[in-house]
């Protein structure tokens, strides 16, 4: 993969920057979760006490140590994960920076890229697929997603930024609506000084005389509940074009990362892209009063005097169903945006959604149905993002009874529990899957890890689980139990990049 530019800046101080491994290997980057010592070359011994080392503007403490016979100034590299890393150099009124880029040590570059291709369309699309097939979506008009090219969907965006012959885009949309908004009048009623009341509720008089501090020295309250109005832009409609303005930014950025990705791609059209990305954040500025509207939660079936009547408005709903029918189905979560600086949360959210397809499949194969989904909604144009709130994403039952619920970050809780609990400490595995059959509960545990705990006292591990690891799964395994006291954990595993290990169940 090739790593962004290095920065260096002011010629006439410009020090050789080296990195040493414990091991006594020299580099130009330090690796992955490797800790190093930082050489400053090319300056004077002497003048360490002025030096300052900054990385991503945390200080780091300078020292002057003694390395093959000379004496040089250094800095402690500690373990950092893959990404972005500024590292700047002060001398008196000297300054030098570089962009360091740390690459995944565990993942090649093919691997990561076939990680966020997986991410972006495969899984996204054949979870809806599988959810589809198992009637998740049964009595709602959708249609399964399709694979679209580039070429593809950069004009359905270019179509939603600007329009076309029939419609207005989104920018245009969005300047109109910022000129004259919808609003509704909305009560509200704040405390304020007594004297500065418009008109005092009446009901909330004992209140006031019931709260401390409140009352002055005639017996008066010194502040009171006023009944005022204002103006609310959190109306059907707003919500409307807000949830339009951020699909179509959501589905920008994308375009505009794989098309700078894509040499092939005219220069004319990713600079006429860039032009409409400006102008829409101008129209995204303008209409600032959309911040205060929430987001769609059902699809828009109905029209209301609004829509029919302020064509700013209709327009929005006509692009906005348009750029729906357009849409594929692909992951929404803004670490996408920076791949490189995200890798462990991305490799989890991969191992993630890899064993929710797979459990999909195999519940296609057994014949079962969904009851109940969290996973994907047709109103939009990504995966809804598993919420770690222990509530379940995935229910699926077969004909024969049996009922499969999939829930993240399920908690075991030590004390105060009816049904499964912790022996020991609170137990929340990232995954469980609860099978239910014939009156028996068992659980299949799955914690997806890209840095392994046993990683913790090496570079990056030797890509096999460490006593710590095992240790984790046995206490799930161990200290959860049913209400009669039994072990329902049939499986604990971890999901992470190295070769597979298994184990007796003891």
């Amino acid at each position: 993969m090739a790593s962004y530019p290095s920065s260096e800046h002011a010629a006439a101080f410009a020090p050789d920057i080296r990195f040493r491994t414990f091991a006594g290997v020299s580099a130009d980057e330090p690796r992955e979760w490797e800790p190093a010592t930082i050489l400053l070359q090319g300056i004077a011994a002497a003048e360490w006490h002025s030096v300052r080392v900054t990385l991503n503007g945390r200080p780091m403490p300078v020292r002057l140590e003694l390395s093959g016979g000379e004496e040089r100034i250094a800095a402690s590299w500690d373990r950092a994960p893959s990404g972005c890393w500024l590292l700047e150099i002060r001398l008196r009124a000297e300054h030098w920076s570089r962009l360091l880029r740390i690459r995944p040590a565990k993942i090649d570059g093919a691997s990561f890229a076939a990680m966020l291709d997986d991410l972006e369309c495969g899984l996204p699309a054949s979870i809806a697929l599988s959810l589809d097939r198992l009637g998740a979506y049964a009595g709602l008009a959708w249609r399964p997603p399709r694979m679209v090219t580039l070429a593809q969907e950069i004009e359905h965006v270019r179509r939603a930024l600007e329009g076309d012959g029939e419609r207005p885009g989104i920018i245009r949309i969005l300047h109109e609506a910022a000129r004259d908004p919808h609003a509704v009048l909305a009560d509200f009623r704040p405390w304020v000084p007594a004297e500065r009341a418009r008109r005092p509720s009446p009901a909330d008089l004992p209140a006031a005389f019931r709260r401390a501090a409140n009352i002055s020295a005639d017996r008066r309250p010194l502040k009171v509940v006023d009944s005022r109005v204002e103006y609310d832009f959190n109306t059907f409609e707003n919500r409307l074009l807000r949830t339009f303005r951020d699909q179509v930014h959501l589905r920008l950025r994308r375009v505009s990362r794989w098309i700078a990705a894509s040499p092939s791609i005219d220069p004319g059209i990713s600079e006429h892209l860039d032009t409409l990305a400006a102008g829409f954040a101008r129209a995204r500025h303008a209409a600032s009063f959309l911040n205060g509207a929430g987001r769609l939660t059902s699809p828009p079936t109905r029209l209301t005097m609004v829509l029919l009547r302020r064509p700013v408005y209709r327009a929005g709903l006509e692009g906005f169903l348009a750029f729906r029918r357009s849409a594929g189905v692909q992951v929404s979560h803004p670490a996408l945006d920076a791949p490189v600086e995200s890798v462990p949360f991305l490799y989890e959210a991969w191992g993630i959604l890899t064993l929710i397809a797979a459990l999909l499949d195999a519940a296609g194969q057994e014949g079962m149905h969904v009851t109940r989904q969290r996973l994907h909604s047709p109103l939009e144009s990504g995966l809804v993002k598993l919420l770690p709130n222990g509530e379940p994403a995935l229910v699926l039952q077969a004909t024969d009874g049996r009922i499969v619920t999939l829930t993240p970050q399920r908690t075991f809780p030590r004390r105060g529990a009816s049904g499964f609990r912790s022996v020991s400490y609170d137990q929340i595995p990232d995954i469980t899957i609860e099978v239910q059959k014939q009156g028996k509960r068992s659980l299949f545990i799955f914690d997806p890890k890209y840095k392994l705990s046993g990683d913790a006292g090496t570079p990056c591990g030797d890509g096999r689980p460490k006593k710590e690891d095992i240790d984790k799964m046995h206490a799930y395994r161990d200290a959860i139990r049913s209400p009669d006291g039994t072990r329902p954990v049939q499986l604990a595993a971890i999901l992470y990049p190295g070769p597979d290990e298994w184990f007796g169940d003891g």
